[in-house]
């Protein structure tokens, strides 16, 4: 515990954000799709969103007489049962669907028996639509069987045959199994090659999805070399407008922007949008999602208020044209909610995130990939909105969930454990936190080793998981291990996706912090410089960190001219009172006080205060950072009134809003407790550093170790009582007091 108080730098507080995991997720529709049921079965089901409402009464009226006419078990009534489930699975009535795929498919094996072609039909769209509620164990037989029955009755290269082969490929991409996936894709590819041709659709299709598992598996010269295969042959055979063709732009596009290659997919995105836009409607639901995948661009870009508003134009659309339910309003919802959470605006975010939560919960189920991110997403928002008790609920729910259905290594099962331990560090469970964070440690060390093996040795998630385990050492303090792990990870990501990739720059920035960590602020600097030149958010991140480099070195003019830069272009980009924002205006108001420039430094603080106040409240982290920057500064220049009239309301805020014993109140205590010692107010003094005493005691006891910051607030203590005179004595009398009832317990 510092003499001065428990000042905290807020330059530091971005670089953390850098290096956790705790970020809301965004989701992307998967653009490659491959029907589910044979390409002879009949539908009387239209492909036009407005054409589908009308159909449903149609096909009800179809099946009530059916059933009243013919029984309900005549061949006729159960294709009108399964065509009205498959409406209803369009439409994104999950549950009505599965109930009606069901029916059908039971219904068919009795009358028709378990091998006729409509049989398998329903077998192979109950498969795909259990796929998309997420229940991978169960579409899996499914896939499997209908595979089997139609290779043996229709024999290997049958087109049905090569779907089902297709099919069950895909559905292993989704459950993470490239290497079952993989043969199963070459070999449908293959097979349609020599049977239809190397430019049939069906053959077309095959090339798609094998980009897909490409670009998965990290080979992204073999993905574009595929994706642009496609995207060519499609425009000769089907022409520049029809879906199909349209779909493989949209396919380039996502990878080139996975690859970082931002400038490359920006032009396939407009122009695929473009085209549905003038070939299928601005409304129609491909339409909506080239809007959506464009947003998503452009969010990842940083042009928030671009993005905000294809979202917003998306969004409104689908909830007109596909229903409030929908998975692909669903997707909008959340992605607005994950920019809005970007932009600060945690307000606006809330009710979002609630909102895709709960429609998923009933639409997917409780457990779906899909609801399981959305609980993490909104836990997020829960801690910045200060709901801690909600947030750690969320956190521990969807960390058991994934732990279930997706597994303790799943990528997002880990990002799940980093979460919690995160946001334990900040309630003060130090220990707990601790023991996540161990083990976390533990699960990326072997997830690390799988994917070396499974994968590559340079693939993305490989590279990924090396990076989250030199994250990990980071946190642990083990700088040597994080640093020779973070520049393996580097040198591999420059390589493979390139030194403008994000994934690039994240690693150079921890590689950056740590060469800090051990004083080579050349080296630092010189990443740093490599990082810099754009004026995206997050590489303004960077922008603050070589000014802290530079203010570190006495470089007061540089730093201060970084300081400003970075706070001209966000008051620009994010808006005056984006947290970023105040985020430079406080480093701004720091450093000028660190230059004796006391006036100009207050107005910043009182800007910056104002306005957290205003926007995030009275009991924010970032509002009582403010106040305890203002009181200290105040208290230099000789104002203890003010001073304490600040620490006052802060301690009155961290009370309301932690407890009485929470590291965040006994700070304020402390800075309260050092004020008054300033002032000449001993037995104030004295009164509070007692309270931080019991405090750091209790948590000392909690956790079967000495608090880090007790033995500095012990000598905090006892000068503050040689200031009241007291003698060696009197002194050791009252520590005694103080320390007896715990010291056996520590």
């Amino acid at each position: 515990m510092r003499k001065n108080g428990f000042r905290e730098k807020i330059i530091g507080k971005k670089s953390d954000q850098d290096l956790s995991s705790t970020k809301m997720q965004s989701t992307r529709s998967c653009v490659v799709r491959s029907s589910s049921s044979s390409a002879q079965s009949v539908s009387i089901i239209s492909s036009d969103a407005h054409a589908d409402t009308q159909a449903e009464p149609l096909i009800r009226q179809a099946l009530s007489t059916q059933e009243q006419g013919l029984g309900p078990e005549h061949p006729d009534t159960l294709m009108s049962v399964h065509s009205l489930a498959r409406l209803l699975a369009k439409k994104g009535d999950y549950a009505g669907a599965q109930s009606l795929y069901e029916r059908a498919l039971e219904a068919q094996e009795r009358v028709l028996g378990p091998k006729h072609p409509a049989t398998l039909m329903s077998v192979a769209d109950l498969a795909a639509l259990l796929e998309k509620k997420g229940d991978y164990a169960r579409a899996q037989p499914l896939c499997e069987r209908a595979l089997e029955v139609r290779k043996r009755m229709l024999g290997a290269k049958h087109p049905d045959t090569l779907m089902s082969v297709a099919n069950l490929a895909l559905l292993l991409v989704k459950k993470g199994d490239y290497a079952g996936a993989q043969p199963l894709f070459e070999r449908a590819l293959i097979a349609r090659e020599q049977a239809l041709g190397p430019e049939h659709p069906a053959t077309l299709m095959s090339v798609a999805t094998l980009a897909l598992l490409l670009e998965k598996i990290g080979n992204y010269a073999g993905a574009q070399s595929l994706c642009e295969r496609a995207l060519k042959a499609r425009k000769r055979v089907l022409g520049p407008e029809h879906p199909d063709t349209l779909m493989s732009m949209a396919n380039l596009a996502a990878l080139l922007e996975k690859k970082g290659d931002y400038a490359g997919a920006r032009p396939l995105c407009e122009q695929a949008l473009k085209a549905r836009e003038q070939a299928l409607g601005p409304e129609y639901p491909d339409t909506l999602m080239s809007v959506h995948n464009l947003a998503l661009l452009q969010a990842k870009k940083g042009d928030y208020a671009r993005a905000q508003s294809l979202y917003e134009r998306a969004l409104e659309a689908q909830e007109r044209v596909l229903g409030p339910e929908h998975p692909d309003t669903l997707m909008s919802v959340a992605n607005l909610a994950a920019l809005l959470h970007e932009k600060g605006d945690y307000v606006g975010a809330q009710p979002l995130c609630e909102r895709a939560l709960e429609v998923r919960k009933k639409v997917l189920g409780p457990e779906h990939p899909d609801t399981l991110m959305s609980m993490a997403n909104m836990a997020l928002l829960l801690e910045k909105n200060r709901d801690y008790a909600g947030a750690q609920s969320l956190c521990e729910r969807a960390l058991k969930a994934r732990e279930r259905v997706l597994g303790p290594e799943h990528p997002d099962t880990l990002t799940s454990v980093h979460n919690l331990a995160e946001l334990l560090y900040s309630n003060g469970d130090y220990v707990n936190a601790q023991h996540l964070c161990d083990r976390a440690f533990e699960d990326c060390k072997r997830v690390l080793e799988v994917r070396k093996r499974v994968l590559r040795p340079k693939h993305p998630d490989t590279l990924a998981s090396m990076s989250g385990l030199a994250r990990l050492l980071y946190r642990k303090r083990q700088y040597g291990g994080a640093r020779r792990l973070c520049e393996q990870a580097l040198k591999a990501y420059e390589r493979v996706l390139g030194a403008e990739h994000p994934k690039t720059l994240q690693n150079m920035n921890l590689l950056a912090l740590l060469l800090e960590k051990k004083g080579d602020y050349a080296g630092a600097l010189s990443l740093y410089e490599r990082v810099l030149g754009l004026e995206h958010p997050d590489t303004l991140m960077r922008v603050d960190n070589l000014a802290a480099s530079l203010e570190k070195k006495g470089n007061y003019a540089g730093a201060q001219s970084l300081y400003e830069r970075a706070l001209k272009v966000r008051e620009r980009a994010l808006g005056p009172e984006h947290p970023d924002t105040l985020m430079s205006m406080a480093n701004m108001a720091l450093l000028l006080e660190k230059n004796r420039d006391y006036a100009g430094a207050q107005s910043l603080y009182e800007r910056v205060l104002e306005v957290r106040k205003r926007v995030l409240g009275p009991e924010h982290s970032d509002t009582l950072m403010s106040v305890d920057h203002l009181a200290l500064l105040l208290a230099k220049k000789g104002d203890y009134a003010g001073a304490k009239s600040l620490y006052e309301q802060a301690l009155e805020a961290c009370e309301r809003a932690f407890g009485p014993e929470h590291p965040k109140t006994l700070q304020e205590v402390n800075n309260l407790a050092f004020l008054l010692e300033k002032n000449r107010d001993y037995t104030g003094a004295q009164s509070m550093y007692e309270r931080v005493l019991a405090g750091l005691l209790h948590a000392s006891v909690v956790s079967g170790k000495q608090h880090p910051m007790l033995q500095r607030c012990i000598t905090n203590y006892d000068s503050c009582l040689m200031k009241m005179c007291l003698s060696d004595a009197e002194i050791r009398t009252k520590l005694n007091v103080l320390l007896r009832p715990y010291l056996m317990h520590i």
